[in-house]
Parts: C-alpha cells; structure tokens; sequence
C-alpha cells in the first residue's frame, strides 16, 4: 500500500486507483440534489439551480481531500476562497459541457474507464502514479494488486478514489468533445496552396509616409459629437463584465518608536536569563519564550548562521550568548551550545523492524522483543563475510515502506534529515560498520556507508522577539479610521478629510465580483468588495470599517458597471488617442486629396513625409513596415495586392498617411504537395478549439451570486 502514501502528497492531484467495483459510481453524473430553495442560490447555470448547501458540501469534500494530501498544513482563508472559486468553475464546466455532451450523445462507457486504467495506453494519472521513477514502465502488478485491494481502504482513500475516477472520467470526456471540434475541420489542398503562395511570395515597392506625428496634438479639438460617433462605431469593443470602481485609505498599523523599545527590553531581559541557563534547560526556555520556531538542535555550518552572529561564534567558545540584536522586523538573542566536526552528508543501508505501539506500525506488529532480537540477529548476518547481499535482506525483512523503490539504500541524506538516533549513529560510526538503533519507527538495522569530508558545525539556541504594533498603536490607527468612517458619509467629504489629514486615496476601477485583490490591502479585501455589491450601497457611500493583518481600510464606492456596453463617458480617454489619430489622418488626406504623383520621393519631399532611399521587401507574413514605421497592415495588405509597377495611395495607416508603389512582385517556388500547409492550417484550428470552454460559458446565461455568500 506504499502507493497510497505517495499519491497523497500531490495536493490538487490526489490520484488513487480502485477496482471495477467502483465504476459503476463513476459513470454515473454527480447528483445534484435539491437543496435549499429559491432565495437560497449560489447561482445558476444554464438554467439550473446551485443551492448553497449542496456547493458547500462540494467546497467541503475538496477541502478535505486537501487535507488528506497535506494533514499537516493548515488551509488558509486565501487558498480556502481559491477552492471555492475551483468548485464554482467545476460546477460551470460540468453543466455547460455536460449540456453540450449529452446533445451529441458523447459519454464515456465503462469499457472506457477500464482501457484507461488497464489498456495497453493508460490514462496520464495511472502513468504517474504506477510508473517506476527509474525505468518509467508501469508497474502493472501494483495495478492489480490495488484493484484486488479495494475493500482493505479507509474511508478517506475511497474518498480519493472517487475522485480520481471523477478526474479521469471529465478529462477524458473533455478531450472527446475536444476531438470532435477539430475533427469536424478540413483544409482542402487548394487553399493549402493559396496559403503557401501567399507566404512565399512577396513584393518590392516604394514607400512614402506622412506621419501623423507632424501634427502637434494640442491642435486638435475633439467634440462630443466626435466621441459619440466614435463609440457607436465601436460599441461591440467596450463589452465588459459587472464590475464596480472603489476609492479607500488603508491604515496600516506599524509598530511605534516605543513598541521597537519594548521589544528590545523584552530581549534584553531574555538575554541575561539564556546566557546563565544549563544546557539541559535551554530547549524548553526557547520554545517557551520564542516568537519564531522551536528550539532547532540542527547542526548548522558557519555560513547558516545569521552573520550578526556568525563571526562572533567563529572565534569563541561554547558558552558564549550575543547581546540582543536587530534584524528586519525582530531582535534575536543566540547561544553557542555546542561545535562538533561533523560530515555534511551521508550514505547507508537501512533495514526497519517495527513493532507494536511505534509510528506507522500496524496493530498486528510484532512486540518490542520480538523485534528487537530480529534486529540483532540480521546485524550479525551481515556482519559476516560473504553475507547476503543487503539489498535482498532489506526486500525480505524491511517494514520500510520506500524499501520497494530504494532496496533500502539511502544515498547522501544531509545531516540532520533522519530522526535523531539514526543520524547519530551514522555520523558518529565508521565506514562499514552495522549498528541496531532504536528509534520512533521501531528498531533500525543500518549498515554505515561513505561520508563527506567533516568540517566544523554549530548547534546554537536563538529566540526571537518580534517587533509589533502595541495596543496604544493599533489603538490609535484604529480611531484614525473611525474617525474617517464615521464623519464622512459621502466621497466628497471622504476626499475632503483625507486631503485635510494627508491620507493618500488609492483607486481601483473594474472591480469583478469575485475578485480578491485591492492594490496593498491583504486580508480584508474581499470584506471590501462583498461592501461593494451590497444591494443597497450607492454611488458615493462611504463603507464602516474593514480590519486586515495589520491594517484598517474604509472604502467609497465611485462607479457601478453594468453587464453589457461600458458607458461612453468611461471610455473617452480610451478613445482620445485614436480620435486624434482619425483627425490628423483627415487633415493630411484632404491636404493630398487628388495627388496624382508616382514618385514617392517627389511626394515626400512635397509633403515633408519620409521614404526610406531604397525599396523594402514585403511578404504575406510581414508584421511591420521597416523603418520605424511600425505596424502597418492596411498598408502591407494594399501592397501585396498591387501589379507590377502599380502606384497606389492615399492609405490610411495608425501611424501616418502613406503612398506605394510596386516595384516588383518576386513569386515563390512552387511544390510537389502542400501536405505541410494543411497540417498547419488544421493545427491552428486546434489550437484555436480550445476556447471552447468560453464560448460555452457565454451561452450560458450565468448568474453568479458567490459574492452574496463570500
């Protein structure tokens, strides 16, 4: 069951194989049953009702799969938002594509499933997780041994059992839709040929550009009749989400000149206390008085150490205890305990008896004497000339779980990365000797390899004080922000006090719903935007009070952006610079107006443009005219229509006004087949078919109410 423990470090892709007993669970769809009622919706898709309760225990289930995959990390408030948000986008996915699926009759069938686990081309999951590491084949035995298995699993790897299957099954079903779409494309050889020509061959011209940049933008007046005609000629481009724009004053609350004193005191009375102590006392000292880590027995090498601390405990003894010092945001104080030359890393074989009552052991473990007179009796065997090799004692014997993929061979582990007992025992031993320990795990049977060159280390004791805000700190920012909340109903006043006290008003328009950032605030921002799509807050509120780590916030709500069309008003700076660009395009295009030269240069010098002195070579691939000239695909597209010795313009480009002519078209050679060109061409089709996901979710109708709830 080594498995087991290795998936379950993988969080997000907690992997876990099952037999066939449970496929006929995994076909069928979630059940989505009907809890809560109407007032009680997380939301609706395609027309079908997410009741909170039934999208809470969803967010549950992950949380907990999380936790089996990481029992020793707390989740945060971040990462527990990021997992709804997760369950939400599942939730899209299996609605919009399922929809889409069971139009087309697309499914996965058990037979399927099972060609996936045990086919000859097994899905990616099975492959990393059943793959020696070494060789990369699969270890099709431990497949079935699992599969033989099923009933001995706890409720929890059941649990990661259904989600693998889950996994598998949406993936799978995913790339089916995905190899209709592309499938359901054809590039005929004829337009593979039209295609190569195109990017083979290319023109010569002549060029002549009258840059807008002449024209000095101070002269150009803009009228709202201007901006209006802009935005109805380009409305479809200012589609946007809901969004909303805020205004807030962040408060943060910094440790005072006086709270860096108490810190210092509070170090300073430590100091005197760890430099009397005995050695035994120290570790319950640190941990009792420490804001940082446990007291860390590591052996450290003189580069590790802090270097406030490092040249003092180079040329002293052990003993010796640093006066209090300042780094960053704290004041440490460190004791020197011990020095001790020592390898850095280290090579050996290992061979693990458990028994009852020890870590990992199984309750049907043998007992301590038992295991113990087992553990001595294999020391002697190896301890003899011409033994078995250790290898296939470690295979036999070893209660190791990793024995499987390392025979037990541990090779330069670094001092310090085995429990204590076992990393003493081969630091302190020699070369080839066997030695029996006893250790958390039961009794260990180590027989000692190479080790590194040994070099001086240090155990030291350090404890830290950080500097934070004091009461009378937190206190006082807090009454800042009250202040400010309380007094100020509305964004006028809210600008006028933060321009009377110097406070600096951040911004931030386009606020989606379900967004959880606000430039500089950390823990509170989404407490902010929940504020900012209350149903009863308007255009000008000022918020209450919202507290983060280290800081308070109060926040204005200065705009509501529907679903749909941005407002012309919103857009207007946007469009400024392109407005200009049109009325300078109309200027120099009337000043030309009737130019029937076919000299570029002729032009240029009449009209103070710029053509380059030689001809520039264009193909159907060309991005940018040379030059400087910049991106220009009106302008490359008219080229490379032109015949030979055609002269063409005025044409309107972004950066200028320009006239061409061709000087020579040069075509490409041509091939056999274009079997290359199709390919291609499908190829881009497929990449572009990924999209799918947001056209579907765009026809869906999607009401999202998370932020209600969140």
């Amino acid at each position: 069951m080594a498995i087991i423990g290795k998936i379950r470090k993988h969080s997000g892709l907690t992997i876990l194989f099952v037999g066939v007993a449970l496929f006929a669970f995994v076909i069928g769809d979630l059940s989505r049953g009907g809890f809560g009622g109407q007032n009680n919706k997380m939301g609706v898709i395609l027309g079908e009702d997410i009741p909170y309760i039934e999208f809470e225990k969803a967010v549950e289930e992950q949380l907990a799969l999380n936790r089996m995959s990481n029992p020793n990390q707390n989740v945060s408030a971040t990462e527990t938002f990021n997992i709804r948000n997760q369950v939400w986008a599942t939730y899209v996915e299996d609605i919009t594509l399922g929809t889409q699926c069971d139009k087309l009759g697309l499914a996965i069938s058990p037979d399927e499933m099972y060609d996936l686990t045990t086919g000859e081309n097994p899905h990616q999951y099975i492959v990393y997780n059943f793959s020696d590491p070494n060789t990369g084949q699969i270890d099709r035995e431990a497949v079935l041994n699992l599969m033989g298995n099923l009933d001995q699993l706890t409720v929890e790897g059941q649990m990661q059992v259904s989600n693998l299957f889950t996994m598998m099954k949406k993936d799978a079903l995913r790339n089916k839709y995905r190899t209709l779409l592309n499938k359901s494309y054809y590039a005929p050889s004829a337009f593979a040929e039209m295609q190569y020509q195109k990017s083979t061959e290319s023109v010569s011209i002549e060029i002549v550009q009258l840059p807008y940049s002449a024209i000095a933008d101070s002269t150009i007046i803009l009228s709202e009749a201007d901006y209006q005609k802009y935005y109805n000629e380009h409305k479809e481009s200012y589609k946007q989400e809901e969004s909303r724009d805020l205004e807030y004053i962040i408060f943060d609350v910094k440790p005072s000149a006086e709270d860096v004193n108490n810190a210092r005191d509070y170090i300073s009375g430590l100091y005197n206390e760890l430099a009397r102590l005995p050695i035994e006392d120290i570790p319950l000292f640190v941990n009792t008085n420490t804001d940082g880590d446990f007291y860390d027995s590591t052996w450290v090498t003189l580069n590790a150490l802090s270097p406030y601390i490092a040249g003092m405990f180079e040329v002293n003894e052990s003993g010796v205890t640093t006066a209090p010092y300042q780094d960053g945001d704290a004041f440490y104080t460190s004791r020197l305990l011990a020095t001790a030359m020592r390898s850095d890393t280290m090579d050996a074989e290992h061979i693990l008896i458990n028994y009852r009552g020890r870590m990992q052991a199984p309750d049907t473990a043998r007992t301590r004497e038992v295991a113990q007179a087992l553990a001595d009796s294999l020391a002697d065997v190896i301890r003899k000339p011409n033994s078995m090799p250790f290898s296939l004692l470690a295979l036999q014997y070893s209660d190791d779980p990793g024995k499987m993929q390392n025979s037990g061979k541990y090779e330069r582990f670094e001092d310090g990365a085995m429990v204590p007992e076992f990393n003493e025992a081969v630091q302190n031993g020699k070369t080839g000797d066997v030695v029996v320990v006893e250790t958390i795990f039961g009794f260990h049977v180590i027989k000692i390899g190479n080790k590194s060159e040994p070099q001086k280390k240090y155990r030291v004791a350090t404890i830290r004080r950080d500097i934070e805000p004091g009461e009378v700190t937190v206190q006082e920012a807090y009454m800042k922000a009250t202040k400010l909340a309380s007094e100020n109903r509305t964004n006028a006043a809210f600008h006028t006090t933060a321009e009377e006290n110097n406070y600096n008003i951040r911004t931030m328009p386009s606020v989606q719903a379900m967004s959880s950032n606000l430039t500089s605030v950390n823990s509170a921002a989404r407490q902010v935007i929940r504020w900012a799509y209350g149903k009863d807050v308007k255009i000008g509120d000022v918020s209450g009070i919202f507290e983060g780590e280290d800081q308070f916030v109060v926040a204005s709500l200065t705009g509501i952006n529907p679903k749909g069309y941005a407002s012309l008003e919103s857009r207007k700076q946007i469009m400024e610079g392109q407005l200009k660009r049109d009325k300078k395009a109309e200027m120099i295009l009337n000043q030309v107006k009737g130019e029937t030269g076919t000299n570029v240069h002729d032009i240029a010098a009449k009209y103070n443009g710029f053509a380059p002195e030689n001809s520039i070579r264009l193909t159907f691939n060309t991005m940018s005219l040379p030059e400087n000239m910049g991106r220009e695909s009106e302008v490359i597209g008219s080229a490379l229509g032109l015949a030979d010795g055609q002269f063409y313009g005025p044409i309107k480009g972004f950066n200028g006004v320009y006239f061409i002519k061709n000087v020579e078209r040069i075509p490409g050679e041509p091939k056999e087949n274009y079997n290359d060109e199709q390919n291609q061409m499908i190829q881009g089709f497929a990449s572009r078919s990924s999209l799918y996901q947001n056209i579907l979710e765009e026809k869906a109708n999607i009401k999202d109410n998370r932020v209600i709830f969140y």
